[in-house]
């Protein structure tokens, strides 16, 4: 048997193409989708995808790199990837900041774009400004220009600026504040806001802020956040009271982290299924990578566990906590190995005879126990030295190896209760001729040897309860008891050669044949019921078989051997009755209902009127009509047979159409051309017909207008009524627009005009069936449309010839 690999039964994808920043780390678990054998998403440990071969992500455009993914069982597949790297102009998104400059001083292109770009990125170091149109400053007012932001890598942007020019600026707009780059403090420190900026004047040069200027937090950074980055922000008020914008300034905390760098343990391996100390898998070093130690009191733990359930390569991430607070995250990586219960499979004696005999097998001596515990040894004595062993009082062994993994064997592979094959004595059946019939004594087939099951079981009810039976090809019958022993019973007590009748279970017909009388049968009778038996066996009874019919329609089958089988008459007459004469008539209307399952008094009375009439010439004197909840009608004749109409050739659920007749506009639409209305006509119509029906439809109620102004109107329960279009609209120049009192009326109480989904006939859109409202014409197409649905009735009778099913 070729058993497959996991990297032949699981399927390794790449991802639709990824975009990244240049220098930004891929994790290559998140480039590819993995598939199980089931051909559902799976998700593998932590660690099981890596590089195989890391792209360069340093500069931009499509980048190949290939990640290998290793399976539980240690399989590998390789894939390749795309990654996409983003220009610098495609990763920033530059912004102009508000500038105020004198008439005739330009300002420079790098003053005038704000150092972090509009997603709050600080735009790179390197990248030069110029102006790609400079803005006129030769008057005060507002001057617009453009500025070209060219990256390293060769990208640009172009970014359109508006300045404020004046002819003398106000302090705020002759100093401009930055805040500083690459301020540090110690933890629980402060510093005083002047420290934390740098100024300039409106011509970008360095200057000092005039005398009296004051600096102040306007939100101080929290200093206490050792070995983080914190924020704040700086505004200036100058001596006549302007004041700058809020400069937003980043400060280091200072803190251990940055004293120390946390790395990986390099070879950390770990048995399957241990748990991991977070402390076992990093180390400290200097910044610069020197091995040193950790400061005291320096914990360390999981963010994020590494998955040991399964061997292979697996990667966590642990947490770093130095003793003043300061924190780093760290990802490791480890080897999850075999344990040692992987590589012992403890197991109890293979003879069940050889387990150790205990009185009450759930509930062990301490004696019993011990024998166990040597058993255990004697089986399994290549063990590692240290193993322990443990039974519990169902005979239950844990053992548990030096690693800490463990095993188990169950008590029923170990224990056993006293033997009881002496207390029963399994015997054949007395008399020869009920063993087992079988064809071939020395080969029996498997429904055979089950049926020798079977006469065992029947023959010595006493055995115990679990007890199996096991048959071979000669008949022969193994017993074995729920304690393990055994008894055999031969096979010349169990079979024997089998005969024409052993073989063959003849099959009673389906229906019984009713007869006058059923203890003297017509001979028209006999023969029907020996074609009955005959049509039943027709590939059941062998060539040359007789089938003969006795006075009470008893059967009695001869076989070619001689050898016979009977049929009882109970099985193959009966007497006749009422609903072997009759066959009710379904209604060709059926009734509609508001639940189907649940039919209203009133509903059960339509529908047992709707039976009685389609049946008013068809059902004898005294006959009995019963509705059901569902509508599924019982008809009880005189004599107490019955036959039933399900209730779903009687009823239907109920429709919007059925609750609503939409009302007929009073005036018809004129148009050019009744057969082919133009789009602002089927729009007045569609009005019409609204205005007509605002307070009728039920809401969500659609209307839509055929080209010969034929309305529906669609329900929201998807059912539907239509208005022909004679009613709604009329020919320019005939002077007749106007409908009196017209209205969509049924012309029977279960149905209403059109129905979309109804099978039980139409209704006119006027009260006089076949006629146009107002004018005396009439509607063929009605016309035809009634003589149609009465055809339909007419052969719907005749073709009503699948009998009900009887009582």
């Amino acid at each position: 048997m070729n058993v497959k690999t996991d990297a032949e039964s699981y399927t390794v994808t790449p991802k639709d193409k990824v975009s990244v920043d240049k220098g930004e780390d891929v994790d290559p678990s998140s480039l590819v989708n993995v598939t199980g054998p089931d051909g559902k998403p799976t998700t593998l440990p932590a660690g099981s995808i890596e590089w195989k071969d890391t792209p360069d992500l340093t500069t931009p455009g499509d980048k190949t790199g290939s990640v290998e993914v290793t399976f539980p069982d240690e399989s590998k597949k390789d894939t390749d990837v795309t990654i996409y790297v983003k220009t610098d102009a495609e990763t920033y998104d530059p912004q102009p900041q508000p500038w105020t400059t004198t008439v005739g001083k330009t300002p420079k292109a790098d003053e005038i774009i704000s150092s972090t770009d509009k997603n709050g990125k600080k735009m790179p170091s390197d990248a030069e400004y110029t102006w790609k149109t400079e803005p006129n400053t030769s008057k005060s007012g507002e001057a617009s220009g453009e500025v070209t932001v060219t990256y390293d890598d060769g990208s640009h942007d172009d970014v359109s600026v508006t300045i404020n020019v004046k002819d003398k600026l106000d302090d705020n707009e002759k100093y401009h504040i930055y805040g500083k780059d690459g301020l540090k403090v110690d933890k629980g420190q402060t510093l005083d806001p002047k420290d934390a900026i740098d100024v300039k004047d409106a011509d970008g040069n360095e200057t000092t802020l005039p005398e009296n200027s004051k600096v102040e937090w306007t939100k101080e950074p929290d200093f206490s956040q050792a070995g983080k980055d914190v924020t704040g922000e700086v505004t200036v008020t100058y001596p006549g009271g302007s004041k700058s914008d809020p400069v937003t300034v980043t400060v280091h905390v200072n803190g251990e982290s940055d004293n120390y760098k946390v790395a990986p343990k390099d070879d950390v391996t770990v048995p399957r299924g241990s748990q991991v100390d977070p402390e076992s898998t990093v180390v400290a070093q200097t910044p610069d990578g020197k091995p040193t130690s950790f400061p005291d009191g320096t914990k360390h733990e999981w963010i994020t566990k590494p998955d040991t359930d399964s061997t292979g390569k697996r990667t966590g991430v642990v947490k770093t906590t130095f003793p003043d607070g300061s924190t780093t995250t760290t990802t490791v990586s480890v080897t999850v190995e075999p344990n040692q219960s992987d590589k012992y499979d403890p197991k109890g004696p293979k003879n069940p005879d050889d387990r150790v005999p205990v009185k009450d097998p759930d509930h062990l001596t301490g004696g019993d126990e011990d024998k166990v515990k040597d058993e255990v040894g004697k089986v399994n004595p290549d063990l590692p030295k240290g193993t322990e062993v443990e039974v519990d009082d169902k005979g239950n062994a844990t053992i548990t190896y030096p690693d800490g993994s463990k095993d188990t064997i169950p008590g029923s592979d170990l224990v056993r209760p006293t033997k009881d094959k002496d207390n029963y004595d399994p015997q054949g059946p007395k008399d020869p001729d009920d063993r087992v019939p079988v064809k071939d004594q020395d080969h029996l087939t498997d429904g055979e040897k089950n049926d020798v099951k079977d006469e065992i079981g029947k023959e010595n009810p006493d055995l115990p309860k679990g007890t199996e039976v096991e048959v071979d090809d000669k008949g022969n019958a193994t017993i074995t008891y729920p304690d393990g022993s055994k008894d055999t019973i031969p096979g010349s007590d169990l079979v024997r050669q089998s005969k024409d009748a052993d073989k063959i279970t003849p099959k009673v017909p389906d229906t019984k044949v009713p007869v006058a009388d059923p203890s003297h049968l017509t001979d028209s009778e006999k023969d029907q019921v020996k074609t009955n038996v005959t049509d039943a066996n027709k590939d059941n009874f062998p060539d040359g078989s007789q089938v003969t019919v006795g006075d009470d329609g008893t059967a009695t089958v001869t076989y070619p051997d001689g050898s016979k089988d009977t049929i009882p008459g109970s099985d193959l007459v009966r007497q006749s009755k009422d609903a072997d004469k009759i066959t009710p008539k379904v209604p060709d209307t059926k009734v509609p209902v508001a639940d189907p399952s649940h039919l209203t008094d009133s509903e059960k009375d339509q529908v047992k009127t709707n039976v009685t009439d389609a049946n008013k010439d068809n059902l004898p004197s005294g006959s009995q009509i019963t509705v059901g909840n569902g509508g599924t009608t019982t008809v009880t004749y005189p004599d107490g047979s019955k036959d039933t109409i399900p209730g779903s050739d009687l009823v239907r659920q109920s429709t919007d159409a059925d609750k609503t007749t939409p009302s007929v506009p009073e005036t018809k639409v004129p148009v050019a051309d009744p057969s082919h209305l133009t789009d602002s006509e089927k729009d007045q119509v569609k009005t019409n017909v609204t205005d007509a029906n605002k307070d009728n439809l039920p809401s969500g109620s659609q209307i839509t207008v055929g080209n010969d102004g034929t309305t529906t109107v669609t329900y929201p329960d998807g059912s539907k009524d239509t208005i022909p279009g004679s009613q709604l609209v009329t020919a320019k120049g005939n002077g007749n627009t106007t409908n009196s009192n017209v209205k969509v009326t049924p012309t029977n109480t279960n149905n209403k005009i059109n129905k979309d989904n109804n099978s039980l006939g139409k209704n006119t859109a006027n009260a006089k069936a076949g006629e146009l409202p107002q004018t005396g014409e009439t509607n063929d197409s009605q016309k035809l449309s009634v003589i149609g649905m009465a055809l339909m009735g007419i052969l719907g009778l005749f073709g009503l010839g699948k009998k009900r099913k009887k009582d």
